[in-house]
């Protein structure tokens, strides 16, 4: 028996928000590394008063460590679930599971993360995120065997999607597919009935264009 997939909007109601724990010296080299997070503390402060958050912590010496951090900062842990995963990097938008809704229940769809056309090495970890939550939290897990990042398309929930040229079309995410085929995937795992293209996002974005930046 087939099941109708279908994405819902960004502004939807959701259970949770996942973050990843900056820990990445490459990205945030010598100082910026204490200066992002700070800014992390002040976003896990202001969303925790409003819904849970599930913040993966590349290591348990990490993990201390934003222990230390909450309780200087004075942050309501209630709210806040700690997983250790080892993350490559904080961009969980873009390599998290990507909730669908199937009748009336959700599954993960499980896309290929390749860090915007294998810039930025590793980034396999992070790649298996969607299946190291399907297995934490017993729920079904869809692999759909396309490179695809949560930051490269936004839905409304009702069949229509947006997304660019720059990105998905781009030769260093899925050389082998045609605009037919990747449509037809988001059709497929996303419920996406009308898809709009743009030629691209910014320009000198690292994504090669993401939606999400405009």
């Amino acid at each position: 028996m087939s099941y109708e997939l279908k994405m819902p909007a960004e502004w939807e109601e959701h259970t949770a928000t996942l973050m990843h724990w900056p820990s990445n010296h490459e990205t945030w080299p010598g100082e910026r590394l204490e200066r992002v997070e700070n800014v992390y503390l002040d976003i896990l402060k202001s969303l925790s008063r409003f819904e849970k958050i599930l913040l993966l912590a590349e290591t348990i010496q990490v993990q201390e460590r934003i222990e230390i951090l909450f309780s200087k900062k004075e942050i309501n842990k209630e709210n806040i679930s700690i997983k250790v995963y080892p993350v490559n990097d904080v961009w969980a938008r873009d390599c998290g599971p990507i909730f669908v809704k199937r009748d009336n229940e959700f599954v993960i769809t499980d896309w290929e993360y390749n860090a915007w056309g294998e810039k930025y090495p590793p980034w396999d970890s992070d790649n298996r995120v969607p299946k190291f939550l399907a297995d934490q939290y017993g729920m079904d897990r869809i692999s759909t065997n396309i490179v695809l990042e949560g930051g490269s398309i936004d839905v409304n929930g009702v069949g229509d999607l947006l997304t660019t040229e720059s990105v998905l079309l781009n030769l260093n995410r899925n050389p082998d597919l045609t605009k037919e085929e990747i449509e037809q995937k988001l059709e497929k795992y996303l419920g996406a009935k009308n898809i709009i293209w743009l030629k691209s996002g910014l320009a000198g974005d690292d994504t090669d264009g993401h939606i999400d930046d405009l």
